[in-house]
């Protein structure tokens, strides 16, 4: 009787925990890590040039070098992003713009309009549903 009471319970938790990765992956709700940083501090600590797309610390800190360009490769399932370490977590840069230039975290996925995930410029991101980043992924 126990065993069964038990099972209910631990997949009640295990449905929760499902149910909040999705929310994650459609963005709708945050991470731990994205509640802690806001467009306030990125504004206040570095630059983002929304035509290139491109960062850049203004100022100092650890692991920082001012006038230093922000930003680097990340493969992740076969995918390159531009990640960026703030604060000692890893953001991905095209999430990072969105926050700097509309003062929220997008609510969805980023989608890249031009496909490439080098260029965070504010025209080439837009948001997206799961269904329409996934439209243009390989079928293969």
């Amino acid at each position: 009787m126990f065993n069964s009471y038990a099972k209910i319970a631990i997949d009640k938790i295990g449905a929760g925990a499902m149910l909040s990765q999705l929310l994650l992956i459609m963005g709708i709700a945050m991470n731990a890590k994205e509640k802690k940083l806001t467009a306030a501090w990125l504004r206040q600590n570095m630059h983002y040039d929304p035509i290139t797309g491109e960062f850049w610390w203004t100022k100092p800190g650890f692991g920082r070098t001012v006038g230093k360009r922000i930003g680097s490769r990340l493969w992740s399932k076969g995918k390159s992003y531009l990640t960026m370490k703030i604060s000692g977590e890893v953001y991905y840069a095209h999430r990072v713009a969105w926050l700097y230039h509309h003062d929220e975290w997008p609510r969805g996925f980023v989608d890249h309009i031009d496909e490439d995930r080098a260029n965070n410029a504010i025209e080439n991101l837009r948001l997206a549903s799961p269904a329409q980043n996934a439209a243009r992924r390989p079928s293969c």
